[in-house]
């Protein structure tokens, strides 16, 4: 997944289309995944925005371990196609990953070290 300038460019330009939504192909997905990723992942993760946010015009890919940081892609994913089918918001009632006791909302990683949390408090985390 290419990170920078021109990705967030393309990704702003697939979403921005008339009638653009994720259901309506490949492209707006990886588009709608490319801007979480640099958008509000980087600022949760330090070591995602420092892949790219220091040379923001080339193109820059994360590696494994970076992607492993967001926990969960799976349910993730799930949780926003379940939203964009429902129209559910957040005030409704709380999703539960399948399989979890837990909502999504509570759910953060325990075992990563704070100091690659973008403020070095595991706070910035939603407990």
């Amino acid at each position: 997944m290419p990170l920078g300038r021109a990705s967030a460019l393309d990704a702003v330009r697939a979403l921005s289309r008339p009638g653009a939504t994720p259901e309506r192909g490949a492209k707006e997905v990886a588009a709608l995944v490319r801007l979480v990723v640099m958008t509000s992942e980087a600022l949760r993760w330090k070591p995602i925005r420092e892949a790219f946010g220091g040379d923001w015009e080339s193109e820059i890919f994360i590696t494994r371990e970076q992607a492993e940081l967001v926990p969960r892609w799976v349910d993730l994913s799930y949780l926003v196609f379940r939203w964009e089918a429902t129209g559910a918001r957040g005030e409704e009632k709380a999703w539960r990953p399948r399989g979890s006791r837990r909502s999504a909302s509570t759910m953060r990683p325990r075992h990563f070290p704070s100091s690659i949390f973008s403020s070095g408090r595991e706070s910035c985390v939603s407990a």
